[in-house]
């Protein structure tokens, strides 16, 4: 197939250039003057020198002859969740119509129950569903099934001394954080499908083991910008393997979406991998390889 790449022009592609974009591989600046290859999927640019000839994350290989017009998405959220249509939110109105009704009806068959016996029967009691507290988790259907190993923000036992205590929000987007996940891979970056959430690698199999957060918060309603900042340490010696800098930048529309980034070339040991927002740490998990 085709690949279409663009010549990036100082004054043809002023908007595009203003936003900042960043080669999602080697987080790198599109700058003028470069040419640039825009996955026709999920719209998101990268160097032309690191297309690999398919996004990742199943997005296919067709690729835009031109810069489209509408809002560009973000290079790390690729995966954002649409917002309920006008039929389903009809549908979620007369689910609600109904349920009033018949909650209605059975409170008055209480109350006519309970005049004409001498012993009023008892009303049935509604029992609500707990507030959830975690965030909600989805995978296309067509993936490959995961492996359920996560690591959770609550603290253990190996957690270094002297560190902030874990906040599990991002208060930039009101999002709660309940579980970063781990995965490894040895070259270049699978797509999504083929990532296999683990807690322990062998050396042998991974030289990267990346974190994914995934985020799920109320439709921000202008564009949100904060930066992840993220540190693999060891959590015996409190000796620190790695560290980076991620820039998140959320869509107005946008209330679902994932992050992943991470360290190469891990070799055998225990690590930590603290995330913070602001100088706030909002998530911790560890993970081992041998």
């Amino acid at each position: 197939m085709t690949v279409n790449r663009i010549l990036l022009d100082e004054k043809l592609h002023a908007e595009f250039l203003a936003q900042g974009r960043k080669d999602p591989y080697t987080k790198e600046p599109l700058l003028a003057g470069m040419e640039i290859v825009i996955c026709a999927n999920c719209k998101r640019a990268f160097d032309a020198a690191t297309w690999s000839g398919e996004c990742p994350g199943d997005h296919g290989t067709r690729t835009l002859r031109e810069i489209p017009t509408e809002e560009f998405p973000s290079h790390f959220d690729r995966n954002a969740r649409p917002q309920p249509s006008n039929s389903n939110l009809a549908g979620i109105i007369i689910g609600g119509i109904v349920l009033v009704v018949v909650i209605s009806l059975l409170i008055i068959s209480g109350n006519q129950s309970s005049t004409s016996n001498p012993i009023a029967a008892p009303r049935p009691t509604i029992t609500m569903p707990p507030t959830l507290q975690t965030v909600t988790l989805s995978q296309p259907m067509s993936h490959t099934p995961m492996v359920a190993l996560t690591s959770s923000v609550v603290e253990s036992s190996t957690s270094i001394a002297g560190l902030p205590p874990v906040s599990g929000y991002i208060a930039t987007i009101r999002s709660q954080v309940s579980v970063l996940k781990f995965f490894g891979f040895k070259n270049a970056l699978p797509p999504k499908a083929q990532w296999q959430y683990q807690v322990t690698f062998q050396s042998s199999e991974v030289q990267h083991v990346y974190w994914e957060l995934d985020l799920s918060y109320p439709t921000p309603g202008a564009w949100k910008i904060f930066t992840i900042e993220y540190h693999y340490v060891n959590p015996d010696s409190g000796t620190e393997y790695c560290s980076g800098n991620y820039d998140v930048q959320v869509q107005p529309k946008w209330n679902w979406s994932w992050i992943e980034s991470g360290c190469g070339f891990v070799s055998q040991g225990k690590y930590q991998v603290d995330l913070y927002v602001s100088g706030i740490r909002i998530v911790s998990g560890v993970f081992s390889v041998y």
